[in-house]
């Protein structure tokens, strides 16, 4: 379940290291290809957030937040809470123990809720900042939180689906009751069933009258190639071929959102010379670009829906874009990380992994039932997964949990999204609590996470709660307070 990508720059990241033991070797290596791989992320970063919204429907803030309320409130708690445990452990224990960084608190939140993606899109405002090895560090601890999102989220899955907590683990008990009614019925009667139950990347085969044994064990395999007749249309063409190839178009726009997030980071720059205290800390000048990539994206997106009968941007199209660059920039991120830089930090970063570890599972464990309204195994595994990794791990999680995606979970998080990405993991808070970090330190935006981790949860005492069904914590998963089983 790993990404190719990431196992890709991990072949990369070793032939680079083992091409450094001969010096003639890495110094014509470093000039012919390291250079022009070391460029990528800062640059492909900007073409991700900027096709993040190009091409999505993009729902009215009264229907987003109908379906997102709840799900916004407990993912943003989950989200202030990795700055907070991050500033409030480095200040008391890794600054006086290690003496690393201030801004070594960044690595948690950055690695984990932002990803690979933001992570190396980061690199540039770390040196400007004045901790240049930044970078290679939450590159690292990106790589750290997929790895855990994959195995540890797998694990919280498996024991979901085992007590019970989830749709499918309680329709399956019903299934299940169903038959074992019509064979006390009929005892002599032949059973021609069959069913299966997920363990893992296998799948147990029960057979008759093995009083729900597993006799059979066979791997199932996900066919990375699909065949012919399962293939899928990634994209659809927009425009005549005739004016301009759809693929060009495409880029066209990107190529937009992008110079006018260049032109509104200058003007930022131009502002930032009218104040010393601005000047002294690069305040504007440590923001990075891909935040306001992906706003202008934005903005093209609502403007090409508003006044163009037949918006010519196709989400299939962007989404192919926008996962090619992520795919090169995690690979030649992870190739390019320099060891040495990750190595003097290593303890200090473990001890940081695992209080964000700690956090993750016990907001899932605590918060989840208690804040999110139905389905709260399937919308928790959501938020677990993005926490730890990408949304890409958190949805892959709810596919174990939720194969044929019936619970509202995917709709909710999908919503939350709209409302979440723009401030958290990669966008404007991520951005500028580097700077803020630097000219007014940890304490303070560890008090302003506090802040807001306190907002959200007044929020949902206030609003949310009230909304919810049944009792305020129910583990085990009953229809009577899930409405979207009626």
């Amino acid at each position: 379940m790993l990404p190719s990508a990431l196992v890709g720059g991990i072949f990369g990241l070793t032939f680079i290291q083992l091409c450094g033991m001969n010096d003639n070797v890495s110094d014509v290596i470093t000039h012919d290809w390291i250079w022009g791989w070391s460029e990528l992320p800062g640059f492909l970063i900007n073409i991700i957030f900027a096709t993040l919204f190009m091409g999505s429907k993009i729902p009215s803030l009264k229907e987003a937040w109908r379906w997102a309320g709840p799900q916004l409130a407990y993912g943003q708690v989950l989200a202030w809470g990795n700055w907070a445990v991050a500033c409030l452990i480095t200040q008391i224990m890794l600054i006086p123990a290690f003496g690393v960084n201030p801004l070594f608190s960044s690595m948690l939140p950055v690695g984990f809720e932002g990803g690979h993606g933001t992570a190396a899109g980061l690199k540039e405002s770390y040196i400007l900042l004045g901790f240049p090895e930044g970078g290679d560090i939450a590159v690292t601890s990106a790589t750290i939180g997929i790895l855990l999102g994959v195995i540890l989220g797998t694990v919280v899955c498996n024991i979901a689906n085992h007590y019970g907590w989830t749709y499918a683990a309680w329709k399956k008990s019903i299934d299940n009751a169903d038959v074992e009614s019509n064979s006390v019925e009929s005892p002599t009667e032949e059973k021609n069933y069959s069913s299966e139950i997920a363990i893992g990347s296998k799948v147990g085969i029960l057979r008759p009258n093995s009083s729900d044994q597993i006799l059979e064990t066979k791997i199932v395999r996900k066919a990375d190639i699909f065949s012919p007749e399962t293939r899928k249309v990634g994209s659809f063409l927009t425009i005549s071929n005739d004016s301009m190839d759809t693929l060009a178009l495409h880029i066209a726009y990107i190529g937009l959102a992008l110079l006018l997030a260049y032109g509104t980071k200058r003007i930022l720059m131009l502002l930032e010379g009218t104040s010393a205290w601005l000047t002294e800390y690069g305040f504007f000048t440590g923001f990075p670009l891909f935040p306001l990539c992906m706003l202008w994206g934005l903005f093209i997106q609502v403007f090409c829906d508003r006044f163009y009968k037949f918006n010519p941007i196709e989400r299939g199209t962007m989404e192919r874009i926008g996962g090619a660059a992520l795919d090169f920039l995690v690979l030649t991120a992870i190739a390019t990380t320099k060891i040495d830089a990750v190595a003097d930090s290593i303890v200090p970063l473990l001890i940081l992994v695992v209080m964000g570890v700690a956090w993750q599972l016990s907001c899932f464990f605590l918060l989840g039932p208690l804040m999110l309204p139905d389905a709260w195994a399937e919308r928790a595994i959501c938020e677990l997964g993005k926490g730890f990794g990408t949304s890409a791990v958190g949805l892959m999680l709810l596919r174990i949990v939720d194969p044929n995606l019936e619970t509202p979970a995917i709709k909710a998080f999908s919503c939350k999204q709209l409302l979440h990405e723009p401030f958290m993991g990669g966008g404007i808070w991520t951005s500028l609590a580097l700077p803020l970090i630097v000219s007014v330190g940890n304490w303070a935006v560890f008090g302003v996470s506090m802040g807001f981790i306190s907002f959200w949860l007044l929020m949902w005492w206030f609003v949310f709660r009230l909304e919810k069904v049944g009792p305020m914590v129910q583990y085990k998963f009953n229809p009577e307070y899930n409405e979207f089983t009626a």
